[in-house]
């Protein structure tokens, strides 16, 4: 089970709910969804120095494009969040 907000990608265990994996919205640098099988994506995510695929099948090519813009819009509303609170830092004179 996949829980996307903007603070990042939760991988729950669809059974147990217990956290597999999580990563914040900053350490996902691409997500895609495979051209042959439309029913599978995945995103790279960055730990450091190393890079992990995380690849996942759904049940259809709807759900995985649900997934896909979902995961976009977190990115577009972090932005926005980052934008706003670096916009509104008054400068200092020194």
């Amino acid at each position: 089970m996949l829980e996307i907000s903007v603070s990042g990608v939760r991988v729950l265990d669809a059974v147990t709910k217990q956290l597999t994996v999580e990563h914040e919205i900053a350490q996902i640098q691409i997500v895609c969804q495979d051209e042959r099988d439309l029913n599978c994506f995945a995103y790279i995510s960055q730990d450091g120095d190393r890079h992990f695929c995380h690849v996942f099948c759904v049940l259809t090519a709807d759900v995985a494009t649900e997934i896909i813009v979902t995961l976009g819009q977190a990115f577009e509303v972090c932005y926005r969040i980052t934008n706003d609170s670096y916009s509104s830092i008054e400068p200092i004179a020194i």
